[in-house]
Order: C-alpha cells, then sequence, then structure tokens
C-alpha cells in the first residue's frame, strides 16, 4: 500500500487518506504545470471554470479518466469505477469510486472545486 505524508501537518498518511490528497493534487494540476514532472496532471482547469454543458461534461469525465488511469500520474493502485457529479450555483462536488487494488478496498472520494464564477450543469 502506498505511503506518503500529509501535505499540511506532515505527518504519515497511507490507504484512503493518502488515495483522496493523491486525487487531489492531480486534478489541482494541469499536464506540463507541475515543474520537473511534465507529464504529471490532468487537463481539467479549462472545463470545470465555465458552463458545463453535455458536450462539457462528457469531455471533464473523460479528462477525469484519463489522468486517473495514466501511468505517469501515480495512481496504478486505484482502479476507478465510477465518476459522479453534484453541482451547486457555487461547488461542484466530483465523487470518484473505485478500489484499491492491493486488497480491493471499496474507495469512495469526494472532492470540492469552487470556480471563480457560478457553475451551470
Amino acid at each position: 500500500m502506498k505511503s506518503g505524508m500529509h501535505r499540511e501537518t506532515g505527518a504519515s498518511i497511507s490507504g484512503q487518506e493518502y488515495l483522496k490528497q493523491r486525487l487531489s493534487d492531480l486534478f489541482r494540476f494541469g499536464v506540463g504545470e507541475a515543474p520537473g514532472f511534465r507529464a504529471y496532471g490532468a487537463n481539467l482547469r479549462f472545463l470545470l471554470d465555465r458552463k458545463i454543458s453535455q458536450t462539457e461534461m462528457m469531455r471533464l469525465y473523460e479528462s477525469m479518466t484519463e489522468a486517473v488511469e495514466n501511468p505517469k500520474n501515480g495512481l496504478e493502485d486505484f482502479k476507478l469505477q465510477n465518476i459522479q457529479l453534484k453541482g451547486s450555483a457555487s461547488s461542484l462536488e466530483i465523487i470518484l469510486t473505485g478500489h484499491l487494488k492491493e486488497n480491493l478496498e471499496s474507495v469512495e472520494v469526494t472532492l470540492e472545486h469552487e470556480p471563480p464564477g457560478p457553475i451551470t450543469l
């Protein structure tokens, strides 16, 4: 099982807590934005910060799936099974479900995104 350091406390973390942090970090960076890790990241920023039509919704799902499955992003221990988006006027909730490959432990990770303007789904 992968383990790492909590970004705020410096404490050692693993399992679902570490997975949530890795997914959050991944979706925060566009591809090519992380210095020294040019292949790392997800192409979500341009999709999230505008009105989300049905076409944009499909692009969003596609970009998230590609980012999670890209070996350069370090999530090879996680098998994505479902993505659910829940939007309000001020935020977007991204719910990823799947399992850790090592022990088949079911995982549900919820990430919040607050764009600069209102969201329309």
